[in-house]
């Protein structure tokens, strides 16, 4: 009886450690993928690509630290450190979040991959402990790794679609801390630690309220330094003489979108990741109000031909569409890569 009770115990312990193990690389995933969304944002857009260097050396450091925290026989190796790299995850993504989105200057990358670091580095660790903890079983856990990550490059589409970034990432951490408990309660030796898996899931979960109800965790773009010189919209919101302000904000998994005011009443700015802007215009069908736009720079290919049937590519927020109708086109299609606009 008691190899039997044994035997259920370990088959407990697998099934909670392979579910911990699916959430935790799709949890990997979309904090990848998510990164590519805030790099573009704060820096540029070829940054995006940092991301994944981060991905590659934040989890292979792990798994090296896993060597040297995993005893000699790794059938041994404790359920409690499987534990603690997870309840350090669930803690890791709210607080990766938070600094991020306090630090005030975008001069140097350095500071926010050394940042975005941390919760790659745990779950490589995590990932390794679980491999040398259950050898044997080293088939079942790269299908649950392999069907996470799956999962993952999956939700978080849907995720940046209705949730910003930050939160997204905050989202992450009450995952980790929801997959911590079923491993907490199933292994005997990390059971005490069951109300302190509860605790981050709670942070998290209450954090990520927070800040969706009240924004406190987002990307600050009036207060942010060392922009680089394409986030036009940075220096329209710093500059005191267009008394300009965020009135609305998308987002998709292809770009943020940004709607700005000034004091021009008779147009808005809208920003794709803080640059490349676009000109929304006041427009009620009246073409003799807008009939000056005939001088513009813009308008210079619709004099080089008939325009009855217009294809705009990259509408944006929509003047070319308003030059098409003054040119006289009487079918346009508009084409916009990012539903967010």
């Amino acid at each position: 009886m008691a190899k039997s009770a044994i035997r259920n115990l370990q088959s407990e312990i697998r099934g909670a450690l392979v579910a911990a193990l699916l959430l935790v690389s799709a949890t990997g995933l979309i904090f990848e993928i998510t990164l590519t969304r805030l790099f573009s944002l704060y820096f540029q857009y070829h940054f995006a690509f940092l991301a994944i260097s981060l991905a590659v050396l934040g989890l292979s450091l792990g798994a090296a630290l896993g060597r040297f925290v995993t005893p000699s026989d790794p059938g041994s190796a404790s359920g409690k450190g499987l534990l603690l790299t997870l309840i350090a995850l669930s803690v890791s993504f709210p607080l990766v979040a938070t600094i991020m989105a306090r630090l005030p200057s975008a001069a140097s990358v350095l500071p926010y991959a050394v940042i975005a670091l941390i919760p790659f580095v745990l779950i490589g660790l995590f990932a390794a402990l679980a491999f040398a903890r259950f050898a044997r079983q080293g088939g079942l856990l790269y299908a649950a790794d392999l069907a996470g990550a799956a999962l993952g490059v999956i939700a978080v589409l849907g995720l940046l679609t209705v949730l910003r970034a930050f939160s997204v990432i905050i989202l992450l951490g009450s995952i980790t801390g929801l997959a911590a408990i079923p491993l907490a309660v199933s292994t005997p030796s990390s059971r005490r630690y069951s109300f302190v898996s509860l605790l981050a899931l709670l942070a998290s979960v209450s954090l990520l309220c927070l800040n969706l109800a009240s924004g406190w965790i987002d990307y600050s773009p009036e207060h942010l330094a060392g922009a680089p010189r394409d986030k036009t919209m940075v220096a329209i919101l710093q500059d005191p003489s267009q008394d300009a302000r965020i009135v609305y904000t998308a987002g998709s998994p292809f770009a943020r979108v940004d709607v700005v005011e000034t004091k021009d009443p008779e147009a808005k700015f809208v920003f794709t990741d803080g640059g490349a802007g676009s000109y929304m215009l006041r427009f009620d069908g009246d073409l003799e109000r807008v009939a000056h736009l005939r001088g513009s720079v813009e308008f210079i290919p619709f004099t080089l031909g008939p325009a009855e049937r217009t294809l705009v590519i990259g509408a944006g927020a929509g003047k070319d569409v308003v030059l098409a109708l003054l040119a006289g086109a009487g079918e346009i299609t508009a084409v916009e890569v990012n539903p967010a606009m």
